[in-house]
C-alpha cells in the first residue's frame, strides 16, 4: 500500500488525527467558546462540524435535484472536490445553500456552461456581496428563467444604490474600526477585482458599474430555487447579536 493510500486509510478511520496533538492548545484557543466549554477534543469537534454541515450541504442540494426534477449526474473530480470541501466548512447557512445549487447546477444539463473558477469565487464572497450580485441577477432577469444575452450592457447603478440602503438598515453590517462606506468601498473592490462587475467611465469623470458576463454566469450557476422563481431578492441573514 503507497503511503498516499495509508493517509487516506488513517484519516477515513480517524487515526491521522494524532498528528494535530501537539497542536492541541493553540487550535483549543481559536475554538468557539462553546465548544471549549463542552470539553470537545480538537480532532473531535471538527469532525462533528464538518460532517454536520456536509449532512446538510448534501440535504440542501438533494432537494434541489428533486424539486427542479433533475437526474443527479457525475461532475469532474477536480470540481466536485472544490465544492465538497468548502461547501461542507461554510458556517452561514444561505452561503451554503449557494454551495448545494452550485453542485446541482453543475451536475445539470447546463454542465456545458461550468464556470471552472465559480468554487474558488464562492468562498472569497461575503453574504452581503452575494446579496449585491443577486440583486443584479434579479435586475437583469425580471423574474424570468431565461439567461440574459447581455448582462453588461445594462447599469447596476441603482441596484448598488439600494443594494446600500438594505445594509445600512441591518444591524451589526459595519465591519470593528471601518465605517459603512469603507465597508462598501471594500466589498465593491473585492467584487471588480473577481471580475464579477466592472466600471466603464461616463461623462464628467462619473463612472458607471456593470456586471460581467461572468458574474452573471457565476451567480446564475449559484441560485437557489426549489421550484416556482421568488420574485423577492435573497437577503442574508442579520447577525447573531452578543447575549
Amino acid at each position: 500500500m503507497s503511503d498516499d493510500a495509508k493517509n487516506l486509510e488513517a484519516i477515513a478511520k480517524g487515526t491521522a488525527a494524532g498528528l494535530m496533538e501537539p497542536f492541541g492548545d493553540l487550535i483549543k484557543a481559536l475554538l468557539e467558546p462553546g465548544a471549549k466549554e463542552a470539553g470537545l477534543l480538537i480532532r473531535d469537534s471538527i469532525r462533528i462540524y464538518r460532517v454536520n454541515r456536509a449532512r446538510r450541504l448534501f440535504e440542501r442540494a438533494n432537494t434541489m435535484f428533486k424539486a427542479r426534477n433533475i437526474t443527479p449526474k457525475p461532475i469532474a473530480p477536480k470540481l466536485l472536490i472544490a465544492i465538497l470541501e468548502n461547501g461542507s466548512l461554510e458556517d452561514d447557512d444561505d452561503l451554503q445553500d449557494r454551495w448545494a445549487a452550485l453542485l446541482v447546477n453543475s451536475s445539470d444539463n447546463r454542465g456545458k456552461d461550468l464556470l471552472p473558477s465559480a468554487p474558488e469565487i464562492l468562498k472569497q464572497l461575503s453574504p452581503w456581496e452575494v446579496l449585491l450580485l443577486q440583486n443584479c441577477f434579479e435586475a437583469l432577469t425580471m423574474n424570468s428563467l431565461v439567461p440574459h444575452p447581455h448582462p453588461e450592457r445594462q447599469s447596476q447603478l441603482k441596484t448598488i444604490t439600494d443594494w446600500q440602503n438594505e445594509l445600512l438598515s441591518k444591524r451589526g453590517f459595519a465591519q470593528p474600526s471601518m465605517g459603512h462606506h469603507y465597508d462598501f468601498m471594500v466589498m465593491l473592490d473585492n467584487l471588480l477585482r473577481l471580475g464579477l462587475l466592472r466600471t466603464k467611465p461616463l461623462q464628467d469623470d462619473k463612472v458607471d458599474v456593470h456586471m460581467t458576463t461572468a458574474g452573471y454566469k457565476f451567480i446564475f450557476l449559484c441560485q437557489t430555487w426549489t421550484g416556482e422563481r421568488k420574485t423577492a431578492v435573497w437577503e442574508p441573514k442579520e447577525p447573531s447579536q452578543p447575549q
